[in-house]
């Protein structure tokens, strides 16, 4: 109850180590203190905990009440406690998670927790978890107006955190009528652009007064990582309103010297054009859009870049005179040249780059183009096919082929594994010779 005076009745529907959600008619203000009776399996009788009401979580529409998060306070029967949560809980297996460095932890009927280490699939143990047992699992960490979206949807797509573990993207679904899960890190530390050993010409990109940004590669390449790291460089060192739009938020962006608002596809906003659209009402100095994806995307990116707001996003395209492609074949025929008129006015750099697993760990070969006059009136007339010739004397860009040189030069990666990156293996050889001698 409350207090000592008022008893209320309540339904449990999650509990954790640090607190729990429950349903009740009684209304609550948030910060109420709660005397909680639990009854708990295995425990002689009702356990007594103290807790505080954090959060309302939803009305439930059939009229049952109102859901309420609460935490813990005061003196909790941990052992207790814990022996019940880790019978029904997925924080177990998230903290492992945490300790294997896993990017992704696959729950899957009639199998064992799968974890995924860098690009390895890698089971815990051998024992299988049956249907009813991840069931539970699962549920454990929905809200009721999550769980009846689960049903009506048959996938549910959510931010998960718990305090004092971390942060994870859950993917809740369906398969073969049995309740799975995929759960990846949300990354609270974000990595610097020297970290990523990526060349020095980003930070001069991610700083621009304003204009297009795009960083670009296939699936797999760090694009994300590094549009994480350019957005940490503005937080740090300029004074900038940042607004995100992501598909999901995989890093955690703390206020360092600007503000950083992280809006989440989903959770913040309907969709991606949704967001964007109201953004620029929303008074930022950089806007950085996870991904573009589609005609409607890119013609608001452009607007927004030709209005001075500087606009970082990323592109699922194997090269910078691709994605420069890309970009016009959005439009159709008859708007073409006005949309190439846009880009070449507001595109400041492309960022391309592949990643290669080496004995120290990863490396990435990384292609920029730094936009000048030339390469800008060469978008703005169409002829794309000059732009890959007017990099080589552009200052600050570098090609693909002369990336992968300096990387095996360094002894980084072979020749080998190189040649299927490069735009043309017999020039990389040619490079390579000309270094040597």
């Amino acid at each position: 109850g409350a207090d000592t005076t008022k008893a209320v009745v309540a339904m449990t529907t999650t509990v954790s180590y640090s607190g729990l959600s429950f349903i009740t008619p009684a209304s609550l203000p948030i910060r109420t203190p709660l005397n909680l009776s639990l009854s708990i399996p295995g425990a002689p009788g009702d356990v007594q905990v103290g807790a505080i009401v954090v959060r309302i979580v939803s009305e439930i529409p059939t009229g049952e009440g109102i859901e309420y998060g609460a935490e813990f306070t005061g003196n909790i029967p941990r052992e207790t406690l814990e022996k019940y949560v880790r019978s029904i809980d997925i924080v177990p297996l998230l903290q492992l998670m945490q300790e294997r460095a896993a990017s992704s932890l696959h729950l899957c009927a009639f199998a064992p927790p799968v974890f995924r280490v860098q690009r390895d699939l890698i089971p815990e143990g051998t024992v299988s978890l049956p249907p009813e047992k991840l069931e539970e699992l699962i549920l454990g960490i929905l809200s009721t107006q999550r769980r009846r979206q689960l049903i009506r949807d048959k996938e549910i797509d959510f931010p998960l955190t718990i305090p004092e573990v971390g942060r994870w993207r859950a993917n809740v679904h369906y398969v073969r009528g049995f309740i799975e899960a995929v759960f990846r890190s949300v990354n609270t530390y974000v990595p610097t652009i020297t970290e990523l050993g990526l060349p020095g010409v980003v930070q001069n990109l991610a700083m621009s007064d304003g204009g297009l940004v795009i960083v670009t590669g296939p699936s797999g390449c760090g694009k994300t990582t590094t549009l994480a790291a350019m957005t940490g460089h503005i937080n740090r060192d300029s004074r900038k309103a940042i607004l995100t739009i992501e598909d999901p938020v995989e890093y955690v962006h703390e206020n360092a010297n600007s503000i950083v608002k992280q809006r989440e596809v989903g959770t913040d906003t309907h969709t991606v054009f949704h967001g964007l659209k109201h953004a620029m009402r929303q008074n930022p100095d950089v806007i950085v859009v996870s991904e573009v994806r589609d005609r409607q995307v890119m013609d608001v990116i452009l607007r927004a870049a030709e209005s001075g707001f500087l606009v970082l996003t990323t592109m699922h395209m194997p090269g910078v005179t691709e994605t420069i492609d890309r970009i016009a074949s959005f439009f159709p025929r008859e708007e073409r040249d006005d949309a190439l008129q846009a880009l070449g006015a507001s595109l400041r750099g492309v960022v391309s780059q592949r990643l290669f697993h080496t004995n120290a760990g990863m490396t990435a070969a990384v292609e920029t183009l730094v936009v000048n006059d030339a390469i800008r009136n060469a978008i703005r007339s169409g002829k794309l096919d000059q732009i890959q010739i007017l990099m080589s004397t552009a200052p600050g860009s570098i090609s693909m082929d002369v990336s992968l040189r300096n990387l095996i030069a360094r002894g980084l990666i072979s020749y080998e594994t190189a040649a299927p990156a490069s735009r043309d293996p017999e020039r990389l050889r040619k490079l390579l010779s000309e270094h040597r001698s």
